[in-house]
């Protein structure tokens, strides 16, 4: 097996980690989902920033969770109308993964 770090992937903080799979903003998401996601990285809130809260309201409530049920759930990257704002298990398919992962959040507030 190779131990060599991936190319690109820096460590400024000389951690165990990959500086892209940290969670600097302390939201719960890595740098490297967040930018599939669609969020701000180096933001834990605000508009775009915190990705379970799909309405930027700083609270993850049945309104998030209602984000990810039809017509979005099931929708693949293919599809007409794809938004990977909602995909927050980055895998190109909205479904059971994202749902879990957004009620992991539930009831939660983002304090900046």
């Amino acid at each position: 097996m190779d131990e060599d770090p991936e190319t690109g992937q820096e460590n400024f903080d000389d951690d165990d980690h990959g500086d892209a799979c940290e969670d600097p903003d302390g939201d719960g998401f890595s740098d490297a989902e967040e930018v599939a996601i669609g969020t701000y990285p180096s933001l834990a809130c605000g508009a775009n920033a915190w990705p379970p809260d799909f309405d930027d309201n700083g609270v993850i409530n049945i309104l998030d969770v209602g984000q990810l049920l039809p017509p979005r759930y099931g929708m693949t990257s293919s599809d007409p109308g794809w938004d990977r704002r909602y995909d927050i298990v980055p895998n190109g398919v909205i479904d059971g993964a994202d749902l879990d992962r957004e009620i992991e959040f539930f009831g939660l507030t983002c304090t900046p």
